[in-house]
């Protein structure tokens, strides 16, 4: 049997979050879209049995009654996860060679990828509004004050804040448009 800890990195008996923040590293480390290395499949589907055969409940249960619990909610029934260690370990192989197969572009079609794409944008626009109230803020402070008060009310400290803005401005405009025509 596997030492499925040390494929992942960890120390044994690590928990849930530790073996998902390190499953999550390995497999963008070695998966084919990334690592052109000829074993680096190999070590994808390896990484990904190591994670499946560590999070599965039936795996690390103590209880009889407690694991027919967790078999449920893991695999939507009790009898499912009934199989062998070697059946699971098989349906692991098989699931991370087929993930090992999707391609970046099939990803970049996917719904949750456009969904993101489109918040990051909204993010985007809302950070350049930001930096141009930044910018126009301080003008219309200043022309709403009577100019023998501008002096005492230290208005001219305001501009600051436009210098600010600006900055903001041009380095979200350099990232948004010139960062993508260079890709």
């Amino acid at each position: 049997m596997r030492d499925y800890y040390s494929i992942l990195g960890l120390r044994k008996g690590a928990s849930e979050s530790e073996i998902k923040k390190a499953y999550r590293a390995k497999a963008k480390q070695y998966h084919p879209d990334r690592n052109k290395h000829p074993r680096a499949a190999e070590a994808f589907v390896l990484v990904n049995e190591a994670y499946e055969m560590l999070l599965n409940p039936s795996f690390q249960s103590a209880s009889i009654a407690e694991d027919l619990e967790k078999r449920k909610k893991y695999y939507g029934s009790s009898k499912a996860g009934e199989m062998k260690s070697e059946e699971r370990r098989e349906a692991a192989r098989a699931r991370a060679r087929n993930n090992a197969q999707k391609s970046y572009e099939s990803f970049v079609q996917s719904p949750i990828y456009k969904t993101a794409m489109v918040v990051s944008r909204i993010l985007d626009f809302a950070a350049i509004l930001f930096s141009m109230v930044l910018i126009i803020a301080p003008f219309l402070v200043f022309a709403l004050i009577p100019i023998d008060e501008r002096q005492e009310s230290g208005v001219y400290g305001m501009f600051s804040l436009s210098i600010i803005g600006s900055i903001l401005l041009y380095g979200y405009w350099k990232f948004m448009f010139i960062k993508q025509d260079e890709d």
